[in-house]
């Protein structure tokens, strides 16, 4: 929101009430945008006239850092079909590759995709993750609007502000992807194994985990290792098996979808 007195970025007290202040952000366009298309906390998304898409910060001049810590992992994971193409950081921000489909929440809720195409996005984002895991990556923030669907419907994984090597873009799983620990416990491998069991689970039923709960309700099941029925999903052990820990590491659940597809 633009502020309607400077035009500027910067806080203003609510006239009704001076102990609320309110942040107005300037919108502005990056050279080259034809349209935004999405975004989040920190950084927005445009379409390109190359046909490229940018991701760009919220606030013009703020929020680069991430997206040069988000570009050097990309250029430590190089090219696999399973994540989105990156095509280098400008000074407006990170161009990278167009999933024309969207993201997978969104084609979840306009769509009923096969229970075979749904099986299929759970073993792409395993095996998404698993090449993550092979190159020192943790993802930390597995979802499934981080999750894109190209022209063909396949998964490719995105959002890369995770973890690598002394490179940490600060992402955080929300509750139902985070698996139970003390805050000051790094994020690793087993918690991004954690993450995919709960994207698998939203996959194939459409929903979140207990989607009637509050945070803090799911949060308290999973300490508990109460966790939702998943004997009816056709992959439902792996899920299970995601969250409580018994995978070795992220090619096991991998393995584990592709023979189920056999």
């Amino acid at each position: 929101m633009t502020s309607p007195s400077t035009g500027t970025n910067g806080w203003t007290k609510d006239p009704d009430n001076p102990n609320v202040s309110y942040k107005y952000i300037q919108e502005y366009t990056p050279p080259g945008l034809i349209k935004r298309i999405g975004g989040g906390n920190s950084s927005l998304v445009g379409l390109l006239e190359d046909g490229t898409i940018l991701k760009y910060p919220l606030i013009k001049g703020e929020g680069m850092k991430s997206l040069t810590v988000e570009n050097a992992i990309y250029e430590a994971l190089g090219h696999h079909d399973r994540i989105v193409r990156c095509f280098g950081l400008t000074s407006s921000g990170l161009k990278l590759e167009f999933a024309s489909q969207g993201r997978v929440t969104d084609y979840l809720s306009s769509q009923n995709p096969s229970l075979e195409l749904r099986l299929r996005w759970c073993r792409q984002a395993a095996e998404a993750v698993a090449f993550l895991h092979s190159k020192g990556v943790i993802h930390c923030d597995l979802h499934t609007n981080n999750l894109l669907l190209n022209d063909e419907l396949n998964a490719l994984l995105s959002d890369f502000q995770g973890t690598f090597k002394d490179l940490d873009g600060y992402a955080m799983e929300s509750t139902r992807y985070f698996l139970p620990r003390e805050a000051t416990n790094p994020p690793n491998e087993k918690t991004d194994i954690f993450a995919l069991g709960t994207l698998m689970y939203t996959i194939m039923l459409g929903v979140e985990p207990y989607p009637d709960l509050s945070d803090a309700e799911v949060e308290d099941r999973y300490r508990r290792q109460d966790f939702p029925d998943t004997h009816d999903i056709i992959c439902g052990n792996t899920i299970l098996r995601c969250w409580t820990g018994e995978f070795e590491n992220a090619e096991a659940v991998f393995q584990s979808l592709a023979l189920l597809e056999q």
